[in-house]
């Protein structure tokens, strides 16, 4: 139930971050931002795990959780500067 809980956000953060991106960018170069935003999930991905696995080795479970409470943190922040920084195409 917990992994659940967790998972069930993940799916609309991807299609908010896929939006975004198709936005902010001309037509001509979507193909490139959506590669790049790929990219950076699976990069974002195993930079946390590895991050969360050395914090997990060294603290113990309390570590791994704070590298993820991290990384919420840091999302939420991002999420909230991206309306101001994504200009609307005419």
């Amino acid at each position: 139930a917990a992994l659940l809980a967790a998972g069930l956000p993940v799916g609309p953060a991807m299609v908010t971050m896929y939006s975004i991106g198709g936005l902010a960018v001309p037509a001509e170069r979507l193909g490139t931002a959506m590669t790049l935003l790929a990219g950076g999930v699976v990069l974002g991905s195993a930079l946390g795990a590895a991050l969360a696995g050395g914090a997990g080795q060294a603290f113990g479970h309390d570590g791994a959780f704070l590298v993820a409470a991290g990384a919420a943190a840091a999302m939420l922040l991002v999420s909230l500067a991206g309306p101001r920084s994504v200009r609307r195409r005419p």
